[in-house]
């Protein structure tokens, strides 16, 4: 029989002091929990400036990890363009969906443009393995 163990999360004080983030660039940026809620704050939907301020953190969250885990900016990724298209994507399908009104534009968001990315995350890995610029890994 296959048992499970499932570990709490260490607390924000403990990761602080035992793990601390390698990536001090983005050493202001907040829980995840945090910035959800803090999303729900904005007015998004009438107001095109705060949509930004949702998507400028999501792109920070995702570089930080993606430089942490794997070596690569988001800029390496995608432009600026391209990550705009798949926001106004995304908004227009929450607006137009219910079933997407599960989970909050900021986790819809934030889960659409991971998964985007990883695709070609992906595809940078495997070119730079080929080279051998990066070791074998498992990727996430």
């Amino acid at each position: 029989m296959l048992y499970i163990v499932v570990r709490p999360a260490m607390d924000d004080d403990l990761r602080q002091e035992f793990a601390p983030r390698r990536n001090k660039r983005y050493a202001h940026i907040r829980s995840f929990d945090k910035e959800a809620e803090w999303a729900k704050t904005l007015d998004w939907k009438g107001n095109d400036y705060d949509f930004y301020r949702i998507g400028r953190c999501i792109i920070d969250r995702i570089d930080s990890d993606y430089r942490e885990k794997w070596g690569i900016q988001v800029t390496q990724l995608a432009s600026a363009e391209e990550i705009q298209e798949v926001f106004q994507t995304c908004r227009t399908w929450y607006e137009e969906e219910q079933v997407f009104h599960a989970r909050d534009i900021y986790v819809f968001l934030h889960i659409n443009l991971n998964l985007w990315l990883q695709g070609k995350g992906c595809e940078v890995l495997e070119k730079r393995r080929a080279i051998g610029l990066t070791p074998p890994s498992n990727i996430e």
